[in-house]
């Protein structure tokens, strides 16, 4: 069993290490695709005849006819260029919301399969749940089957939980918690979690619920919570260590459990 906690943890450590090449590749290709855009909006503003600097927009078929998608890039660039907008302006944040947002999920369903261990290891902590009807144990073949069914039950309903009541109900009922001396930035996990939320449902715009579940805010109400390439990686890596820290401790209290 506590070889399961280490595949796990191996796992998840895989996949933040993977999404974080990700993310600085996609940084680097969206700078790149940046400064050639602004490059060419420089020549086309100093010379309007360089006909989009040699870019081309596959604007008509072999048969002369003009297609409807290239049309639309044509007109797109021309607005662009005329209202002095970017094509690229916005790539970084689509992107950085988009990692930031799949990062959670992996810690997400980091959590939610560490709990199913956690039950399988010590399933007398189901106890205290709600009761099993008598017609559900008739019916159930096997007693096994039927455990992990309300293990995955049970660890489904956690999952609906907040992070801060996740954690505490962990600690709480198996004794695995972040270790404090090596992990002091649970405020700050919280705090990442809050901003997905802010961008998932209110645009990045800061509102009530941030500010109410922050510690110490740095922003106010109305104000955008931008997603810069430092915080990205640094909430990525920040998932990444709890994930590592929480199945450390696991394995730990299952091995004094073995004693």
């Amino acid at each position: 069993m506590l070889q399961n906690f280490k595949i796990l943890q191996d796992k998840v450590h895989h996949e933040f290490y993977q999404l974080k090449i990700y993310a600085t590749e996609m940084d680097r290709l969206i700078t790149t695709l940046h400064d050639a855009e602004h490059s060419m909006l420089e020549k086309i503003s100093h010379n309007p005849d360089l006909n989009f600097a040699g870019i081309n927009i596959p604007v008509k078929n072999e048969k002369g006819e003009f297609y409807k998608e290239g049309l639309d890039i044509l007109n797109y660039v021309l607005d662009t260029i005329r209202n002095k907008k970017s094509l690229t302006g916005n790539y970084w944040f689509i992107m950085r919301v988009s990692t930031l947002a799949y990062a959670t999920s992996i810690f997400d369903g980091f959590l939610q399969e560490l709990l199913i261990l956690l039950f399988k290891n010590c399933p007398q902590a189901l106890i205290s749940s709600k009761p099993i009807s008598l017609e559900r144990i008739i019916k159930s073949n096997n007693i096994e089957i039927l455990k992990d069914e309300l293990i995955n039950e049970k660890a489904a309903e956690i999952a609906y939980q907040s992070l801060k009541d996740q954690l505490k109900l962990i600690n709480e009922k198996f004794r695995v918690s972040l270790n404090e001396n090596n992990f002091n930035h649970l405020d700050t996990l919280i705090e990442i979690y809050e901003t997905r939320n802010l961008h998932i449902h209110n645009k990045g715009i800061v509102n009530n619920i941030y500010i109410s579940k922050v510690s110490n805010p740095k922003y106010m109400i109305g104000d955008l919570r931008d997603i810069d390439k430092e915080y990205l990686i640094t909430s990525i890596e920040l998932l990444q260590l709890a994930a590592d820290q929480l199945s450390e401790n696991s394995i730990k209290e299952g091995a004094e459990k073995a004693k």
